[in-house]
């Protein structure tokens, strides 16, 4: 089932109710209320804001990070299952696109919330009356109400309604009286349709030519008729049980998408229980930021929403304007200003923190637009900086050292000079928060810091640069990358839920050796290997929580964290643009008939791909790269077509586990623009049909693993299928 966001607040209540009556009854330590949370920025945004709600009515609850499928069977058995005293599960940013009454052995007593951003619903846990589903509560965002009453139409005809042994599109019965029934309400319908196009209704005929009329109250709605109830129910012929199931598969089949932040969605309840602070908004703005920067929503959605919460911000920010200008260009701070701002955010990366010359270089946007891994675009990058009247020394030197006068005017001298570079989306709206002397931070600055602290605080060997004098860091007392350097390899595969295994048995005992000694070596070797996979998998896990508990901390007042994390965002995007530039002056992207495809098989920042958020980064700016290099070249030969925009699959070899990340990317007519993602059916129609060993173990449906030497094959089926 599923609630409206009016009923927030009563479910919310039901969760409080249940956890303090499973308290009264619990043992020490014992908490009723389970937390999973997905690895993302906006499900840590939602989970601070659920927490606070929580702590706040002084209830015990259990924060769980969950990365994959995997993971979150693990939960299901070692903490759902036989939990007597779990009262309450909430899913945040997972758990929507599959049938959750199947997936959870829910305790008798226990409710389970999905609050989820992932699109489209599984139907099963919108629209379905088994006693089980019943416990699946869905928090919907308006689509489910708004806009899929033809799939629950649909569905619910499936499910409920009888089908008929004919071929035929009128139904069938074989009792003559109700076929006699059936034949009036048709007749009925008909002369009343035609009596409603001359203008009035009419006072002629008999049961018997007409039919009964229908018979309405005062509002105009049709009184039930008693002996229409009780009639045989009707049946679906075959034509339209096939209607049916082509609607439903067509809603599955449109491809992936998202609603509503989850941190948005939780900042409504904070609302609607009257509890919303200037924390819990910046939470929602940094969850819709990071929606909108990471591509998962198009400008026009960003925009509607951006709306509503700038709405919030002028309600909660009663007062004078943010000390160092409305869009925080200035480095004058007050102690105690908290406030959050409306701004006119630029597409630089970090540029307050960084400096200009970089920021601009590093940005996604800007790099693809003025294709600065050529010569001419670099030299058209520091034209238009010289128009804007800065030398390039003063733009290489960090912002917060550059002239007042230059950081005042620079607002107005980009908004001249871009256009005559094609830069025409150079800036967006968004917001600003200061943080009294610390800083002032803009949510997307926000979003770049935790994100990196997600995805390579830990696990990997970052080149830091020019941030850190030129090293390059697996370590430091904020990160640490020590882990999963030679450990996993394709052994984990049969512990992964991959089919088949290849391994060969290169040591073991001799045909010399008698069978006892034998048994004993390999069941040692047995065991040793089983307790190195372990091992392993543990130090694999152990780096993503790290990161997620670092990433979750640095959400919180003190932004020392954040601010501390300013050069791993910027070293993670000097990885991303170094790699992006190397693929385009190589060449190594292949175009098919239906999407362009590329491997990254080797190169320094190699590691840093093995995160599905990292790779879909970098596949999105080639996707815009390529655009606008693409129709360029279209305009220079004159001929003023626009380029076909495909879709983008990208693999990146991970070492450690012998197989490819491959990500899929839809492509966009022009920038900004979001399309639905069609790459999860494919992805899993593809193995199955080819026969590859995959793992589709992420939340994010686009996202799968291939064995290594199965690629080729897995690429090919989806070349046909595409």
């Amino acid at each position: 089932m599923y609630i409206n966001s009016r009923a927030y607040p009563r479910a919310y209540r039901e969760i409080l109710n249940s956890a303090r009556a499973s308290a009264s009854t619990s043992n020490a330590g014992q908490v009723g209320v389970l937390v999973l949370v997905a690895p993302d920025v906006d499900a840590l945004c939602a989970c601070r804001i659920l927490v606070g709600l929580l702590r706040h009515d002084q209830i015990g609850h259990n924060v769980v990070p969950v990365a994959g499928w995997s993971e979150l069977a693990r939960v299901n058995r070692e903490m759902v299952e036989g939990n007597t005293k779990l009262r309450t599960i909430i899913l945040l940013n997972l758990g929507s696109l599959v049938d959750l009454s199947e997936y959870f052995a829910l305790p008798d007593q226990a409710t389970l919330h999905v609050i989820d951003s992932h699109r489209p619903y599984n139907l099963d846990n919108l629209f379905s009356a088994h006693p089980e589903a019943e416990k699946i509560i869905l928090w919907d965002d308006g689509d489910a109400e708004e806009d899929m009453k033809e799939e629950r139409s649909a569905y619910e005809a499936l499910q409920y309604e009888p089908e008929s042994d004919s071929d035929d599109e009128e139904y069938e019965d074989t009792d003559d009286e109700d076929l006699h029934w059936r034949e009036r309400q048709r007749r009925l319908l008909q002369d009343s349709d035609d009596e409603e196009g001359e203008g009035g209704l009419s006072d002629g005929g008999s049961d018997s030519s007409r039919g009964k009329r229908r018979r309405l109250d005062e509002n105009g709605n049709e009184i039930a008729d008693p002996e229409r109830s009780q009639r045989a129910p009707k049946r679906m012929s075959k034509k339209q049980k096939s209607i049916h199931q082509t609607r439903i598969q067509r809603y599955y089949a449109s491809g992936t998408w998202y609603g509503q932040s989850v941190a948005g969605m939780m900042y409504t309840l904070a609302t609607l229980l009257r509890r919303a602070d200037n924390d819990y908004l910046w939470l929602a703005i940094l969850g819709l930021t990071h929606q909108f920067t990471s591509s998962l929503i198009d400008r026009e959605r960003y925009e509607t929403f951006a709306s509503v919460l700038e709405n919030e911000v002028t309600r909660l920010n009663i007062g004078p304007a943010l000390n160092g200008g409305a869009n925080g260009l200035t480095s004058i701070h007050h102690p105690d200003d908290r406030s959050i701002r409306p701004s006119e955010e630029f597409r630089f990366l970090l540029f307050r923190h960084w400096n200009l010359y970089d920021s601009m270089f590093h940005s996604g946007y800007v790099a693809g637009k003025m294709k600065l891994w050529r010569d001419r675009g670099r030299k058209n990058l520091q034209g238009l900086l010289a128009k804007m009247g800065f030398s390039l020394e003063q733009c290489k030197q960090s912002f917060t050292h550059m002239d007042m006068d230059l950081k005042r005017t620079l607002r107005n001298k980009v908004e001249q000079v871009s256009p005559e570079y094609g830069l025409f989306d150079i800036a967006f709206p968004s917001f600003i928060r200061s943080f009294g002397y610390q800083s002032i931070l803009s949510a997307s600055d926000v979003v770049e810091c935790v994100s990196a602290l997600l995805e390579v605080a830990n696990g990997v060997r970052l080149d830091f640069g020019n941030e850190v004098g030129g090293a390059v860091w697996s370590g430091s007392k904020a990160w640490d990358s020590s882990i999963g350097k030679e450990d996993g390899g394709h052994d984990e595969y049969e512990d992964s839920g991959y089919g088949g295994s290849d391994k060969e048995n290169n040591g073991g005992p001799t045909a010399q050796q008698n069978n006892t000694t034998a048994h004993n070596a390999a069941a040692r070797a047995e065991e040793a290997a089983a307790v190195a996979a372990a091992k392993a998998k543990k130090r694999e896990e152990a780096w993503w929580v790290r990161n997620f508990w670092m990433a979750y901390d640095s959400l919180g007042n003190d932004t020392g964290l954040l601010r501390s994390s300013l050069p791993l965002s910027m070293a993670l995007h000097r990885a991303i643009i170094r790699q992006g530039i190397s693929i385009l002056d190589k060449q190594t992207i292949k175009t098919l008939r239906s999407f362009r495809f590329c491997i990254i098989k080797e190169g320094p920042d190699l590691s840093i791909f093995n995160h599905p958020a990292t790779l879909a980064r970098l596949g999105s700016w080639l996707v815009d790269s390529i655009r606008d290099l693409l129709e360029q070249s279209s305009l220079n030969s004159g001929k003023n077509t626009k380029v076909k925009a495909l879709p983008f699959i990208l693999a990146s070899l991970d070492e450690r586990r012998d197989a490819f990340l491959v990500v899929g990317i839809t492509g966009a007519a022009e920038y900004g623009d979001v399309r639905k993602n069609r790459f999860g059916l494919a992805f899993q129609e593809a193995a199955q049909a080819s026969g590859t060993r995959t793992r589709h173990d992420k939340f994010e449906a686009s996202v799968v693993e291939v064995r290594k030497d199965d690629l080729a094959a897995f690429i090919q089926r989806i070349h046909i299928k595409l």
